[in-house]
C-alpha cells in the first residue's frame, strides 16, 4: 500500500524499528505545534523445534530439562469457559507462515538472522517531559496476535505490548498507513456496531492516560493521537465497535462498545512490520485488560517461544483464570507513583544478578525507583532487547566477557552499539556455551534465569561466520533511564501478571504449542 504524504514533524526517514516505543507528552506549544501539524496534515492535503522427554513430576508435565512445559500448564486448568479467560496463539513477527503471506503481497521481512540499524532514544528529547521511558530500537522482533473487530469482525493482526494503553488499529480512509501481513485495511463503513466518538462524550473528555484526546470542532468528533519517543504515531479517531477474542478452546467471546483509535495517519510501526495495529495491555483504565474486566478477572499469561530454536511455532497469550499457577514464583508488583503516566507499567523489584551463580557487585541504587519517579525495573513485551542502567550493564558484562574467554571476540557489525559480539563458524550446529545469567527477585527463589538462548542474538551472518552479540543494551546513568526486561529475556518463561493480586509469577518454560 502507497503511503500518503506526510507532514507530521520529525518524521524521520529511516524505516521505524520493531521494538517497544515509550510513550511521551508534549507541553505547552509544542503539544499544540504536534496536533496542529497532524491536524492540518489529515484534513488539508490529498528454525527447528527441540524433542522433549515427559516425566512425570506431580500434577504437571516436566520436561527432560526440568523446564514445565506450557501445554502441561494449560492442561492442568481444565475447562477454559467463559468464566475462567479466553486464551490464543501468538506469533512472532518473522515466522515464516507470517513471512510467507506478507511475501506474497510484495513485501519483505528481515531476515531472522540479521540486525539492521540499531536506533536508540536515549534521553528526554527537548519539549518532552521528563518521565518519558527510553525505547530500545531494534529489529530483533516482536510478538503478535490475532483478533477480529468490526461486524462483521474483520481479522486483524496486532504487536502485544504491556507498555502502552491503547488499542489502535489501521483504519480507511487512510491519510497514511502501511502495508499489512493481513489485508485490507479496517474499513469502518463496512461494520454496523462501529461508532466514533463524539466530543461531548464522557470517553473523550476523559480520554486516556497513555494518549491524547481532543476535539474536531467542525465535525464534532472526538479525535486521539498517539505519539512515542521515536516519533512514531497514530492519529485518527476515538471510536468504539465490537472486538472478537477468538480462543483457542471454547467459543469467540464479543466485547462489545470497545474503545479504541481508529487511525487515519499511522507511521512509524507499519512501515516495516505489517502489523494492523498495537494492543496496549498496560494497566491504564483505556487498556485491553482493563476494558475486558468486565468479563474476566484482570490477571493474564504469556509464554513466548526463543527465536533460536523455535521461531516456527506459536506461543501463547491467556486473559482470565483457568490454569495451575502453583509452581510459578511472584514477585510484588510495584507501582510508580510518581505520576499517572508511569504508574500503569508493570514495575518489579530487581535485589541482584548473578553469574553462574556469583552474585555481581551491583549498587542496590541501579534497581531502585528514585523520588521523582526514575530508574527501577519494568516488564516490556514491546521491547525486544533488555536495557539495563550503566551500574547494572557495565558490572554484568564484564562479568560476562570473563566468562566467555574461549570465545573470539570482535565490534558490532552493525556499529550501533552492541557491546559484545563473538565470532563463531557458521557451520556451527549450536550455541556456544556461555555463562546463566539470573536475576534475582523480591519473594522467596523468584528469579528470571537466562540460558544462551536469552542472552545471545544472531546480528550478522556471511557464509563463513556468524556474529553472535548479548542481547542487551547500556540504558544510560543511573537518574536518566529505567532498566526494561524484553521480550527476547522474557521467552521461555511464563509471565503471569496479576494485577487484581499485585503480583507477578514467573517459570522456566518451553514454550511452543506445536
Amino acid at each position: 500500500m502507497e503511503a500518503a504524504k506526510s507532514c507530521a514533524p520529525g518524521r524521520s526517514t529511516t524505516a521505524w524499528f520493531d521494538s517497544r516505543r515509550n510513550l511521551f507528552w508534549l507541553h505547552g506549544s509544542a503539544k499544540i505545534g504536534l496536533i496542529l501539524a497532524v491536524y492540518m496534515c489529515c484534513f488539508f492535503l490529498p528454525g527447528t523445534v527441540r524433542a522433549t522427554r515427559l516425566i512425570d513430576r506431580g500434577s504437571l508435565e516436566i520436561n527432560s530439562n526440568n523446564v514445565l512445559t506450557l501445554k502441561a500448564l494449560l492442561a492442568s486448568g481444565g475447562s477454559t469457559s467463559h468464566q475462567h479467560g479466553v486464551g490464543m496463539k501468538v506469533f512472532h513477527r518473522d515466522a515464516p507462515h507470517l513471512r510467507e503471506r506478507k511475501s506474497r503481497q510484495a513485501t519483505t521481512l528481515q531476515n531472522t538472522k540479521a540486525v539492521s540499524m540499531l536506533k536508540t532514544d536515549m534521553h528526554t528529547q527537548p519539549g518532552l517531559e521528563s518521565t518519558t521511558l527510553r525505547r530500545q530500537e531494534d529489529r530483533v522482533g516482536q510478538y503478535y496476535m490475532p483478533l477480529q473487530i468490526g461486524s462483521p469482525g474483520r481479522d486483524i493482526l496486532v504487536i502485544l505490548d504491556t507498555g502502552s494503553e491503547i488499542l489502535w488499529v489501521q483504519c480507511e480512509p487512510c491519510n497514511e498507513c502501511g502495508s499489512q501481513i493481513i489485508e485490507p485495511v479496517f474499513d469502518p463503513t463496512l461494520s454496523s456496531t462501529y461508532q466514533p466518538l463524539s466530543c461531548n462524550s464522557q470517553r473523550c473528555l476523559q480520554g486516556g492516560t497513555g494518549f491524547e484526546t481532543f476535539c474536531n470542532v467542525s465535525q464534532s468528533l472526538c479525535k486521539y493521537i498517539v505519539q512515542y519517543a521515536d516519533n512514531s504515531t497514530s492519529f485518527g479517531d476515538l471510536s468504539v465497535d465490537t472486538l472478537t477474542i477468538n480462543s483457542t478452546s471454547g467459543s469467540p467471546t464479543a466485547i462489545t462498545g470497545f474503545e479504541f483509535g481508529c487511525g487515519h495517519t499511522n507511521f512509524g510501526i507499519e512501515d516495516d512490520l505489517g502489523a494492523s495495529g498495537l494492543l496496549g495491555l498496560d494497566r491504564g483504565n483505556n487498556s485491553f485488560i482493563s476494558q475486558i474486566s468486565v468479563h474476566f478477572p484482570k490477571v493474564f499469561f504469556y509464554c513466548f517461544p526463543d527465536r533460536i530454536n523455535n521461531l516456527n511455532s506459536s506461543g501463547f497469550i491467556h486473559f482470565g483464570r483457568s490454569y495451575d499457577s502453583q509452581h510459578l514464583k511472584y514477585t510484588p508488583l510495584l507501582q510508580n507513583t510518581a505520576s499517572d503516566f508511569l504508574s500503569q507499567f508493570y514495575y518489579i523489584n530487581v535485589t541482584g544478578i548473578n553469574i553462574n551463580g556469583h552474585l555481581l557487585p551491583i549498587p542496590t541504587a541501579a534497581f531502585a525507583i528514585d523520588a521523582s519517579g526514575n530508574g527501577g525495573t519494568i516488564l516490556d513485551t514491546g521491547t525486544s532487547l533488555s536495557i539495563l542502567v550503566d551500574p547494572a550493564f557495565n558490572v554484568l558484562k564484564e562479568a560476562f566477557l570473563n566468562g566467555t574467554m574461549n570465545l573470539k571476540t570482535l565490534p558490532d557489525p552493525s556499529g550501533n552499539g552492541l557491546d559484545v559480539c563473538y565470532s563463531v563458524s557458521a557451520s556451527s550446529s549450536h550455541l556456544p556455551k556461555v555463562p546463566i545469567v539470573e536475576f534475582h527477585l523480591q519473594g522467596e527463589g523468584t528469579k528470571l534465569r537466562l540460558s544462551a538462548e536469552n542472552l545471545l542474538m544472531v546480528a550478522a551472518e556471511d557464509q563463513n561466520q556468524l556474529t553472535l552479540c548479548l542481547a542487551m543494551r547500556s540504558g544510560g546513568a543511573v537518574g536518566m533511564g529505567r532498566n526494561v526486561i524484553g521480550n527476547y529475556q522474557q521467552a521461555n518463561h511464563i509471565v503471569e501478571v496479576d494485577i487484581e493480586k499485585s503480583r507477578v509469577g514467573l517459570i522456566n518454560a518451553h514454550c511452543p504449542m506445536e
